[in-house]
């Protein structure tokens, strides 16, 4: 049994890579489900403005909002029971 080099990965660093993967492809519009999962605090704090700065459509489903990264949303739409 051979393990390849991403089998060895993290989760988060699964996550960055696809993160990574995902913007390299230049979208229009970028959908993140379950945004903040397997990514440390400190990245996603230094990875939201980023975001931000592209000035592209994101859609992002939050599990667990916190304030800081609500600070970077421009619409809010929440649902629940």
């Amino acid at each position: 049994y051979e393990t390849t080099l991403i089998e060895r990965l993290s989760s988060g660093q699964t996550r960055r890579l696809a993160l990574a993967s995902c913007l390299l492809a230049n979208p229009s519009i970028l959908f993140f489900d379950d945004f903040d999962k397997n990514l440390d605090t400190p990245f996603i704090h230094s990875l939201l403005p980023y975001l931000c700065s592209l000035n592209k459509t994101i859609v992002i489903v939050l599990h667990h909002p916190t304030t800081r990264i609500l600070n970077h949303v421009d619409d809010l739409c929440l649902f629940g029971s």
